[in-house]
């Protein structure tokens, strides 16, 4: 069994394992309970290395930041919102 898990997480790209990792994360956002980020953006395939994500609203951007932390780097754009990984510190 485990040797499918780790073939399927051969399979996937960065982008497959970022999405996986943020799109439960709560999100603190319009004083609502139990908002995720799934709920508020939405994953456009561009780029293996990158998640780009399509917001809801702009107002949600300053709550992805606070709940994705130091982990990750976000590069807004004009329609989209690239996610990576943030490089180790040298």
């Amino acid at each position: 069994m485990s040797d499918k898990k780790s073939q399927k997480e051969e399979g996937k790209t960065t982008a497959d394992k970022i999405w996986s990792e943020i799109q439960e994360l709560s999100l603190d956002l319009f004083a609502l309970p139990n908002q995720k980020v799934s709920m508020h953006a939405k994953r456009v395939p561009i780029h293996d290395e990158m998640v780009h994500l399509k917001l809801s609203s702009q107002a949600v951007l300053a709550a992805l930041e606070a709940a994705l932390g130091a982990k990750y780097l976000i590069e807004p754009g004009e329609q989209y919102v690239a996610v990576k990984y943030s490089s180790p510190k040298v």
